[in-house]
């Protein structure tokens, strides 16, 4: 392989390929290759196997161009579309893995794949034969950003301030301002004076909002070790106002209705 560019972007399937350029170089310098076969299989890491589909037919490809060294050479696309059409999808989930197997047929007969190929021939920059390779369906999270919230707590107070998610990568991101207020005042508004700050006091600790796949869950917690959770995660309508109803093991809750102030549109967010 000479080159490999792209990936498979969930929420943007029509549009993502991973583009490949293969080289054939043998004994023969590539001139007694007769095809490069594919398979393809889908790997369900989220649903732990549930829904995993065995290797079926993709392709064959035969060489069709010559590279810069003058050695028989193929561009090749692939597409969240073609693996799906060949096992038969109708739809797949962010985070599982399409893996696709190949096998090199010579002229004369003779079948290299991934079992009988030398490690130091798949491994070694100067060949990095290519017998297997894993497309993962990515789920991209940019949630990052100033939002301004207005929420409900639970002792029936409201209140409306501002924060800021900040990213700490792989669809994590936190809350440093205001104490990390993961309550989104509901604490200024109960135990303070109903004014941003006012509580003197935040959630803090490791609490941190994640994005997996557009579903919202949450992580860590607080610095009196409360665990958090969403009851419910909607975006309007508009796609505008991101909601959460949330709650934690103390007995504290709120909900909590997010408008981003660079004006985007939220993904479509659940729970």
């Amino acid at each position: 392989m000479l080159s490999k560019s792209g990936n498979f972007d969930f929420f943007d399937l029509a549009n993502s390929s991973v583009d490949l350029e293969i080289e054939y170089y043998s004994e023969s310098k590539g001139s007694n290759v007769s095809s490069y076969n594919w398979t393809v299989e889908y790997q369900d890491v989220v649903g732990g196997g549930a829904n995993s589909v065995d290797p079926v037919t993709y392709a064959s490809f035969t060489p069709n161009k010559t590279s810069e060294a003058g050695l028989p050479a193929n561009d090749i696309s692939l597409t969240p579309a073609a693996a799906m059409a060949a096992l038969g999808l109708a739809s797949i989930d962010g985070g599982n893995n399409f893996i696709y197997h190949m096998t090199l047929l010579m002229d004369d007969g003779r079948v290299f794949d991934a079992d009988n190929t030398g490690a130091n021939i798949i491994s070694s920059s100067p060949f990095s034969a290519l017998f297997t390779l894993t497309v993962p369906i990515i789920c991209p999270s940019s949630l990052e950003g100033k939002l301004d919230y207005t929420t409900t707590a639970w002792c029936g107070n409201v209140i409306s301030s501002s924060t800021e998610w900040i990213a700490d990568g792989n669809g994590k991101y936190h809350i440093e301002d205001n104490h990390g207020d993961f309550s989104y005042g509901a604490y200024d508004a109960c135990y303070g004076d109903g004014t941003p700050g006012s509580a003197g006091f935040g959630p803090e600790g490791t609490l941190q909002i994640v994005d997996a796949c557009a579903v919202l869950s949450v992580n860590g917690a607080s610095q009196w070790g409360e665990v958090y959770w969403y009851n419910d995660v909607s975006v309007s309508a508009d796609n505008k106002t991101l909601t959460l109803d949330w709650e934690n093991d103390y007995g504290e809750a709120g909900v909590t209705d997010l408008v981003r102030q660079d004006g985007a549109d939220w993904p479509p967010l659940t729970f």
